[in-house]
């Protein structure tokens, strides 16, 4: 029974696009960013790390996620045992996604205002698909020398400030992937943040402290059109 199950599950498995993929990424992301590393557990990893062949009988979700297909929810004696929802958690989760979904659609749309009214566009922009990162997107674009550059950007909280300890995850881990910029697109930052992205002096990767305007949070900004500066780089360009 449960081998016909797994059989059913690891079928559905392969109707999984990598959008919903990178979406139940970002769950897992938004959870250690809030909660720390140290609070993910083989549960949360299980639910939205998804393998990119097939499930073995002890890799199979202990929980179920509203993106799942429905063939991942048999019945009540399913490999993937459903259990009662914390609606908050999972509200302020499924919340947070649309919020970074929203500024990679506008980033791709606005770009970045640098000081002096010099906007840059990105070329290219997309969901950075590593686990354990606070990098959110990937991308580049080009500098005044025509010179194509490498971009990472890093999202702050819906409802809350980048924090120190944000940007030096992300400064890690843009000089092992060899970013040429990074942006910190937040609404605030705290005060050892902005010190941190200030005092960076690597002349190899360049911080750019991202202001978001608070108009963010207006629900049809999407659909707007005209609507200003919507990120903008604070400081030096």
């Amino acid at each position: 029974m449960l081998d016909n199950q797994l059989s059913q599950i690891n079928a559905s498995l392969q109707n999984i696009d990598k959008e919903i993929r990178n979406k139940l990424l970002l769950k897992l992301q938004l959870k250690q960013r809030q909660e720390g590393k140290k609070n993910i557990s083989d549960a949360d990893e299980r639910r939205w790390k998804l393998p990119i062949e097939k499930f073995e009988h002890w890799e199979v979700p202990f929980d179920t996620d509203d993106l799942y297909p429905v063939e991942f929810n048999i019945d009540a004696d399913s490999p993937i045992q459903g259990i009662d929802e914390d609606l908050e958690t999972f509200d302020q989760a499924t919340n947070a996604v649309s919020f970074i979904e929203n500024i990679l659609s506008l980033l791709k749309r606005e770009g970045v205002i640098f000081p002096g009214n010099r906007k840059m566009n990105f070329n290219e922009l997309r969901l950075y698909d590593s686990g354990g990162t606070m990098i959110n997107f990937e991308g580049s674009w080009m500098n005044g020398d025509n010179k194509v550059r490498k971009v990472a950007v890093s999202v702050g909280p819906q409802h809350g400030p980048i924090t120190g300890w944000q940007v030096e995850n992300v400064i890690r881990t843009a000089y092992k992937h060899g970013f040429d910029d990074i942006v910190f697109a937040g609404l605030s930052f705290t005060a050892e943040a902005t010190a941190a992205i200030e005092d960076e002096t690597n002349p190899n990767v360049k911080l750019h402290l991202t202001h978001i305007s608070n108009d963010i949070q207006m629900g049809d900004l999407l659909k707007s059109t005209g609507i200003g500066q919507i990120f903008t780089v604070m400081g030096s360009p």
